[in-house]
């Protein structure tokens, strides 16, 4: 990233705040991710590791919008760079998608 670059996104490029999703069983809610929180600012990487079955693909699935037909987004927020997002009730007041997300 250039220094111009990251003139112009002085605050963070992606802010998460409180995530929860939840999967939809006969037993009832499966929480999956329960109050994730984090920032990226210009420049930095973030790596997310953690024990099987922790909530690390759905929390980047929630992010991305590709949750399975049986998962929810309950709550959180999401501020992709300039652009502020609430999430109410699993639902995004508009679609949005950033050019250069990536999951691995």
């Amino acid at each position: 990233m250039t220094e111009v670059a990251t003139e112009m996104h002085a605050g963070p490029l992606l802010e998460i705040d409180s995530l929860v999703t939840e999967f939809v069983t006969d037993r009832g809610p499966l929480r999956a991710v329960n109050g994730v929180s984090y920032s990226v600012l210009p420049g930095e990487t973030l790596g997310v590791v953690g024990e099987s079955g922790s909530g690390k693909s759905v929390t980047v699935m929630s992010l991305l919008r590709l949750l399975p037909p049986s998962a929810r987004i309950v709550s959180g927020s999401v501020k992709p760079q300039l652009k502020s997002i609430t999430m109410i009730a699993g639902r995004w007041p508009m679609p949005i998608r950033w050019p250069y997300p990536r999951c691995v």
